[in-house]
């Protein structure tokens, strides 16, 4: 089954769109391993982003509703390069 996209964000939080994303909304980075394996979507072992906060709270739920949500950040970011790098969200219905 194919993954829909949802939508595309930098991580500086604004939209590719040019729409400010409200700061609960933005997705999060963390170097922490415990929230790591319990949040992270991992795709062949390498862990490409997760949510933390708030978002972690809407990942639990879709989790409960037997969905997965996972973003996808491609390339090391700088802090000072944040609004160049884009963060792909997709929602993937569980497999059958």
């Amino acid at each position: 089954m194919k993954a829909e996209f949802l939508a595309e964000f930098t991580l500086a939080g604004a939209s590719l769109s040019g729409e400010e994303i409200p700061k609960e909304k933005r997705l999060a980075f963390t170097e922490n391993d415990d929230i790591k394996n319990s949040l992270a979507v991992r795709d062949n072992d390498t862990i490409y982003g997760y949510v933390t906060g708030s978002e972690a709270a809407l990942l639990k739920t879709f989790i409960n509703r037997k969905m997965n949500l996972f973003c996808l950040y491609a390339g090391k970011v700088e802090e000072e390069d944040a609004d160049r790098h884009v963060i792909k969200v997709y929602y993937i219905p569980e497999k059958i």
